[in-house]
């Protein structure tokens, strides 16, 4: 039996197709962010690991010998950029997905 002491239910409005057109927008730039984002912060975490271990060599060969706990040191500290990158990257999918599911919805 309905409740007789609340008003009928509305359906529900579709949206005004201004409004679908901004959530489309928002979602595509959500799309494009996340993408460049998936693809650029591996390459910078790739760089930074290639920078750092040219100066560890480059020292490594200025000194003249070969001090395994100096050269780890210089190693260990270029593969923090190689982290750096990849969690960017995880962050970066983890957004693209969101966003192609936000954007599927919004049409």
């Amino acid at each position: 039996m309905a409740q007789p002491y609340l008003p009928p239910e509305a359906p529900p409005q579709p949206p005004a197709p201004g409004e679908l057109i901004a959530r489309r927008r928002f979602w595509k730039r959500a799309l494009w962010g996340s993408a460049l984002l998936t693809i650029v912060s591996p390459l910078i975490g790739i760089a930074i690991t290639v920078m750092d271990m040219t100066s560890a060599f480059n020292e490594l060969e200025s000194t003249g010998g070969a001090d395994p706990t100096q050269l780890s040191v210089h190693v260990g500290t270029a593969l923090i950029g190689t982290a750096i990158g990849l969690i960017g990257g995880l962050v970066g999918v983890i957004l693209l997905v969101i966003s192609i599911v936000g954007y599927r919805r919004a049409r």
